[in-house]
């Protein structure tokens, strides 16, 4: 009986993550088939389009009375001020914020910057210090602990000293949806590790940072994955692909051509 539960419990988690990757995938085709709107994406997934009002790039809302806590969450912003998305006015890619949770971004309306008054900003001042202190600490306190990796210490006894449990991820894909992002990111950059596993570190929020250790890379197989899921990573490769021709073109012809300055002109 406790054999049968596991394995009902395996299979509701295997459907609930094929159900999300169809569902993904569909947004994922139609933002791209779609680029200049939310629409297509939205019927194609049957999800709501919600809307940020005014956002800086540091996550900071205009209306600083009704913040939406997804709205300021990194990945959220570094795909919201793409060039793609800001200068271009297309959509964004698929921006993985948690485990079965992802968006498709777009900007509506762009507001010019603007310096405040220092009175009406200096809570976001001092905050913003700290904020600055703190990821200093931060990261001193990681490269510490990366350099005790690299000097021979095992993560078991780190993990031990700190009063934590390590976590394994075995076959652990580029876009897993049951693993940080920024985990991820920073694994998928690593060397192949040799005789020995190779040591690294990620920071997933202001105040966490990550040990991760890499112990062996297995190639991908296309041919394993389905379908759907083959189509939707073409047709983001044709995008991406597409938008870096565009940005290279637009270079180009900025190169080429001759330009004027009328500082008459600009706002002050």
């Amino acid at each position: 009986e406790e054999a049968r539960v596991d394995l009902e419990s395996q299979f509701n988690a295997d459907e609930e993550g094929r159900a999300y990757n169809e569902k993904a995938a569909k947004m994922t085709d139609a933002a791209i088939a779609d680029p200049r709107s939310l629409a297509a994406a939205s019927k194609a997934s049957n999800l709501p389009i919600q809307r940020t009002g005014f956002i800086s790039a540091l996550g900071q809302p205009e209306d600083a009375s009704a913040p939406n806590p997804l709205f300021i969450k990194p990945e959220f912003l570094k795909a919201a001020f793409t060039p793609a998305v800001l200068e271009r006015g297309g959509n964004s890619e698929l921006v993985t914020l948690a485990e079965g949770d992802s968006l498709v971004a777009r900007m509506i309306t762009r507001k010019k910057a603007a310096l405040k008054p220092l009175e009406s900003v200096k809570a976001d001042v001092i905050a913003a210090l700290t904020a600055e202190r703190q990821a200093a600490a931060l990261k001193a306190r990681g490269d510490a602990l990366l350099k005790a990796l690299n000097e021979g210490k095992s993560l078991d006894a780190l993990a031990t000293e700190l009063s934590k449990t390590p976590e394994t991820a075995t076959d652990a894909g580029r876009n897993a949806a049951n693993r940080d992002p920024a985990i991820s990111a920073e694994a998928f950059k690593a060397a192949r590790p040799g005789a020995k596993p190779s040591f690294l570190k990620a920071v997933v929020s202001p105040d966490r940072v990550a040990l991760i250790e890499l112990t062996g890379v297995k190639e991908g197989d296309v041919k394993a994955a389905d379908k759907a899921t083959r189509d939707s990573i073409r047709q983001q490769l044709a995008y991406e692909t597409g938008t870096a021709d565009i940005e290279s073109i637009k270079q180009s012809l900025l190169k080429a051509s001759e330009r004027e300055l009328f500082e008459d002109r600009i706002p002050r």
